[in-house]
Parts: C-alpha cells; sequence; structure tokens
C-alpha cells in the first residue's frame, strides 16, 4: 500500500499535527482532529496489510547471488 517513505512521512505530519495543534489547544475542533485521525489510522492499517514475505525475498537474494559467481 504505502513505501516506507510515505509512511515516515505521514509519521512525521501526524506527530507535527498532534503536537502542534495540542500546544494552541485547537484539538477539540473537529476539522482539526479529523484529518489527523486519518492520517494515523492510514498508518495503522498499512502496518497490518503491507506483510513482506521474507521467503520471496531470500529468494531474490539467493538469485542475485547465484547470478555474481
Amino acid at each position: 500500500m504505502l513505501t516506507d517513505r510515505q509512511s515516515i512521512f505521514l509519521c512525521i505530519i501526524a506527530i507535527v499535527g498532534f503536537v502542534v495543534f495540542g500546544i494552541l489547544n485547537m484539538l477539540d475542533h473537529i476539522y482539526i482532529a479529523i484529518p489527523i485521525i486519518v492520517i494515523f489510522m492510514i498508518i495503522i492499517i498499512n502496518l497490518f496489510v503491507t506483510k513482506r514475505d521474507p521467503e520471496v525475498e531470500e529468494e531474490q537474494d539467493i538469485i542475485k547471488q547465484e547470478d555474481n559467481l
């Protein structure tokens, strides 16, 4: 779903949003809280949806090593 770089970028946006709007005491406004919560939920869903198969990656590494020989 999302790449590692995109996930990190969304994490930064969520953290900055929580901190800035928390300091300004504006998290009780629904139009500010909903986008931050949606970004947070996208990050959490991405953790469970993207499961990499280690066997496929290991096979690719073995093929690359054999090609180099």
